[in-house]
């Protein structure tokens, strides 16, 4: 699962990289810094690594006495990570690759001669293979494609690849997780913000060294970029420059391989056919995460959908992808609706198919919020609305977030109830986003918007509620502060802009009961609102990457709750009584509150257009081909 976003500070700055072009110093301020105490079980080389060795190999293959601890992080990651655009069962090979060859350079005897040699070796090989492009022939099969990456071939980029998962995984798995409480790796023998940062410091050279050997991009330089950006987002934050300049690498590559448009006919393709189906799970991520990073930054896409007609991926396993009776062209032929088929089993594909179509949807919100807004602006959002509601209701059930499950956390994965929680707070956010851009184009207040502020209460109650849950069973993540600083904050700003000025406006309105507006009385709804501002302050940490964000933000909530209550304060108290304190609903029945925001007809939006006149019921496939060709009517 895609670990959500990041911004700040490391407990120690990250390496300056070669790819920033920044001058070239080892982790952490130090001229030759020792590796990291991770774990006692984690052997060091038995000899320096050669100064003859290329600085930028140097410093990938000075990470490789953390083999064990890698390992460790990577499988378990891989048991419960949601999904990810390269198959597992491909990464988990690569894996097991790398700690062959870390093996044979640490020899257990601790023969440091023997070790010298197989170091040396191993960099000459790891040069010779990086000196070759990457090709892959049409006809290719998954064993033949997997020896041009291990072994004698092993290359740069499938090291950095493993250095990067293992990056992620330090940062993405739990406190809990079993990985560290089984095996000793908890927060005083593993700093695993600082092991992440020497992650991202050798992925870096790996990209580097890639780069400089040979200047043809592959595949597998593709699969690194888009980990090490992600790695990057994790440890850097959203709001930082390196986590924006990656992501314009990462795109640049990925036009300049012609990764943003399906083949015109797939026979004619010149990439297997396992290849190209982990070219649509990689665009599909990369399309998701720029519409993320678009969202919290106000800034536009670099990825606008116009000039891309990628597919969804296939709904198939991971096995499937690199099974031989999935990679004929033939079977895909012959059975176009593969991808949409009714089937009761979760595929991680799944995942990607979904946030695939919500980031389509995402970006139409963008161009109006974003862009200049006109006279069909209205139309274009009411009809994105009900797409957004149309998508929400073909999903199975299985990838449906349900309210009754935190009450059975213990007995589900907290990584499903996470990404069943992030998946439905997704679907609130971008209806959320559409009634705001329906007050933007029709010049109108948010404050009046009475579905705005239902829907802005939803997202405050569930950021809040689900992540005191889960907290209390699980232990603080950084996910679960994210989740309160990208849903809860930004609709808890405009409810307590409301709030403000239902409190000022009744000062001058006598007679207009304005509260009547708010989903909560006055008083609950500001409640409501520290509450949530509360839960921030204690679960974010100051070390955190993104600790930037949530302050600036929480500081606007504080301002605006703040305004609201003094304006209460000057009222009379015969002012105070024209605003109706009569509550729609109290707090503990907040969970009821949502549940008839859900039946309410007046969520019903227009007509969705050429979807009425289809057979029903809609597949995603249907929804997300609709909004490629008919949404901008």
């Amino acid at each position: 699962m895609t670990s959500l976003m990041d911004m700040g500070r490391l407990s120690a700055p990250p390496t300056p990289t070669f790819g920033d072009n920044i001058h070239q110093h080892y982790a952490f301020g130090s001229p030759n810094p020792p590796i990291h105490p991770i774990h006692q079980a984690s052997a060091s080389l038995a000899t320096p690594v050669p100064s003859s060795i290329d600085i930028r190999l140097h410093q990938v293959l000075a990470r490789l006495p953390h083999i064990k601890i890698i390992s460790r992080l990577v499988r378990r990651w891989l048991q419960v990570c949601i999904s990810c655009p390269v198959p597992r069962p491909l990464l988990l090979d690569l894996l097991v690759a790398v700690e062959s060859t870390a093996h044979r350079c640490n020899p257990s005897d601790g023969n440091a001669q023997v070790a010298d040699a197989a170091l040396s070796q191993l960099a000459e090989d790891i040069q010779n293979a990086n000196s070759r492009p990457l090709v892959v022939p049409r006809g290719l099969q998954l064993a033949e494609f997997f020896q041009l990456l291990t072994g004698r071939n092993l290359r740069a980029e499938s090291i950095g690849l493993v250095l990067s998962v293992a990056g992620n995984a330090a940062l993405g798995l739990l406190e809990s997780d079993v990985v560290f409480s089984s095996t000793g790796m908890n927060q005083d023998v593993l700093d695993r913000k600082a092991f992440a940062g020497e992650m991202l410091s050798a992925s870096d050279a790996a990209i580097a060294f890639a780069k400089e050997q040979c200047h043809d991009l592959n595949d597998v330089l593709l699969w690194l970029r888009y980990e090490s950006f992600v790695l990057t987002r994790n440890c850097c934050g959203y709001e930082s420059y390196r986590t924006w300049a990656r992501s314009g690498r990462l795109i640049n590559d990925l036009f300049a391989m012609d990764i943003h448009r399906d083949p015109e006919r797939s026979q004619a393709s010149d990439t297997p056919w396992f290849l190209r189906e982990i070219q649509t799970r990689l665009f599909a991520c990369t399309y998701e995460a720029d519409k993320s990073l678009s969202g919290v930054l106000g800034k536009p896409p670099r990825l606008p959908r116009q000039y891309c007609n990628r597919r969804l991926p296939l709904k198939i396993s991971d096995e499937n992808v690199l099974t031989a009776a999935f990679t004929s062209d033939d079977s895909i032929v012959n059975t176009p609706h593969l991808g949409s088929f009714i089937c009761q089993e979760s595929f991680p594909s799944d995942w990607l198919r979904i946030r695939f179509l919500f980031a389509t949807l995402k970006e139409v919100v963008l161009s109006v919020r974003l862009g200049i807004s006109g006279q069909s602006s209205e139309s274009l959002i009411r009809r994105t609305s009900s797409r957004i509601q149309a998508a929400w209701e073909a999903l199975p059930t299985y990838l449906c977030y349900n309210l009754v499950c935190t009450q059975n956390l213990t007995f589900s994965s907290p990584y499903l109830y996470l990404a069943r929680l992030l998946l439905y707070l997704d679907y609130l956010d971008l209806q959320f986003s559409t009634q705001q851009a329906l007050c933007y184009t029709s010049r109108k207040d948010n404050g009046g918007n009475t579905k705005l502020l239902k829907l802005g209460l939803t997202l405050v109650t569930t950021t809040t509620n689900a992540s005191r849950v889960f907290c209390r069973h699980f232990g603080a993540s950084t996910d679960t502060a994210l989740m309160l600083c990208l849903y809860g904050l930004p609709s808890a700003l405009i409810l307590a802009d409301a709030l403000a000025n239902t409190t000022e406006g009744g000062q001058d309105m006598s007679t207009a009961n304005i509260s009547d507006m708010l989903p909560l009385s006055w008083l609950e709804l500001h409640r409501q609102l520290s509450v949530l501002s509360a839960e921030l302050e204690a679960i974010a940490d100051s070390t955190d990457s993104n600790y930037g964000l949530y302050s600036k933000q929480k500081e606007t909530l504080t301002r605006q709750l703040d305004r609201a209550l003094h304006a209460r304060l000057d009222m009379s108290p015969s002012k105070l009584s024209q605003l109706g304190e009569t509550s729609t609903a109290p707090l503990s029945d907040i969970d009821k509150l949502i549940a008839e925001m859900a039946e309410d007809e007046t969520f019903a939006d227009v007509s969705i257009g050429d979807l009425e006149s289809s057979a029903g019921p809609w597949t995603l496939d249907d929804i997300f081909n609709d909004c490629i060709w008919n949404v901008s009517e």
